[in-house]
């Protein structure tokens, strides 16, 4: 409990003086915001038009029409206007196509194979932790599951954080010796 809270204290102070002022901004602006959320929609549009995904390179041709239509539906249904500049952008010039968040990236890449990979994985993970038979260390590289599945959903692109498959390494070396690291 001593070690959890060490951790979760820093983490939660971090989030409140940071991630929230950040996050604040970013939805009175309505910028990145727009831009994140009409891509994360659009990629659920592009898992029922594309169920094998649009390809690493053929997503260009086929990802770029779904965003402003995309954004024109999300500004329908919520009634407040987004900024589409980013968008448009985006579109006009193919810099920072792609989903803002890692698992939208593989999901349109490679649509339910990606789907089905990233279950695995998950499942893989979990099935690992709670064989820790350390009850602490269980509780930490639960919460570190969790914190590494919800950077990967909302912000961070899979092919440049590496660091996420430290805990995959290390969690099945504690359930075979038993140790913590």
């Amino acid at each position: 409990i001593l070690i959890v809270s060490a951790l979760l204290v820093p983490l939660t102070i971090i989030i409140i003086k940071k991630v929230l002022p950040m996050l604040v901004t970013d939805i009175a602006d309505f910028t990145s915001f727009s831009t994140r959320i009409t891509t994360i929609v659009a990629m659920v549009k592009s898992i029922f038009l594309y169920p094998f995904g649009e390809g690493y390179g053929t997503y260009l041709l086929y990802f770029p029409p779904l965003l402003l239509p995309t954004n024109a539906q999300i500004v329908h249904i919520i009634g407040f206007p987004l900024q589409p500049g980013e968008l448009i952008d985006m579109v006009n010039t193919g810099k920072n196509l792609p989903a803002k968040s890692g698992v939208g990236n593989e999901i349109i890449y490679n649509g339910i194979t990606a789907i089905i990979f990233l279950v695995l994985i998950c499942r893989y993970y979990v099935k690992n932790v709670r064989l820790i038979p350390i009850k602490s260390a269980r509780l930490i590289f639960s919460f570190l599951g969790l914190l590494l599945l919800t950077i990967f959903t909302f912000n961070t692109i899979l092919e440049t954080a590496y660091f996420y498959l430290l805990p995959l390494v290390i969690v099945p070396k504690l359930v075979n010796t038993g140790n913590t690291p």
